[in-house]
């Protein structure tokens, strides 16, 4: 069924590899407690090209510029891709309480699709290549495979490829613990 629905839509796959980068950030949350968030910061297309390239392999990880009110950070494996700017730099798009209680990676897929929905809705950012800031591993390697079949994540990947496919996006989704 799968290798069908692949063929049907095939047609639909147009996708130009010489895409501009948006020149904004977004970053994704979600609490049990607090609900989903996401935020957004305006930076260099070039900036944005950076955290999706070199964030793309396992143990690659962005990292915000220390601030002095931030908490130390723990050590971490893999390359670390330091951004030239704190997170207080990002402003907040959207809030939005829990309405049920789920798994908390669950809860952040849900979140990202909460942020793509929201970035759907500017029409500059159509036909984009987009990065996205997420702080759950599991969801990142889901959203870069596009699917999972973990029962808590297919609805919320679903909504995403669907989001990705009719915005003639080309996500790239980076790890910021």
């Amino acid at each position: 069924d799968e290798l069908s629905i692949c063929i049907a839509l095939s047609p639909l796959w147009s996708v130009d590899l010489r895409s501009e980068w948006l020149g904004r950030l977004i970053a994704t949350d979600a609490s049990d407690v607090f609900g989903f968030g996401v935020s957004s910061t305006s930076c260099p297309p070039e900036l944005a090209r950076h955290v999706g390239a070199q964030c793309s392999r396992r143990g690659d990880h962005v990292r915000f510029a220390q601030e002095t009110e931030d908490d130390p950070e723990k050590p971490r494996l893999g390359t670390e891709f330091r951004l030239p700017f704190g997170m207080s730099r990002f402003k907040t798009l959207a809030t939005k309480k829990a309405q049920h209680a789920d798994h908390s990676v669950g809860l952040e897929a849900t979140a990202l699709g909460l942020g793509l929905d929201l970035l759907s809705r500017d029409r500059s950012t159509h036909g984009t290549r987009i990065a996205v800031l997420v702080d759950a591993q599991a969801v990142l390697y889901a959203a870069g495979k596009g699917r999972s079949s973990a029962p808590t994540l297919r609805q919320p990947f679903r909504r995403i490829a669907a989001l990705s496919l009719t915005c003639g996006w080309l996500p790239h989704f980076a790890y910021a613990p």
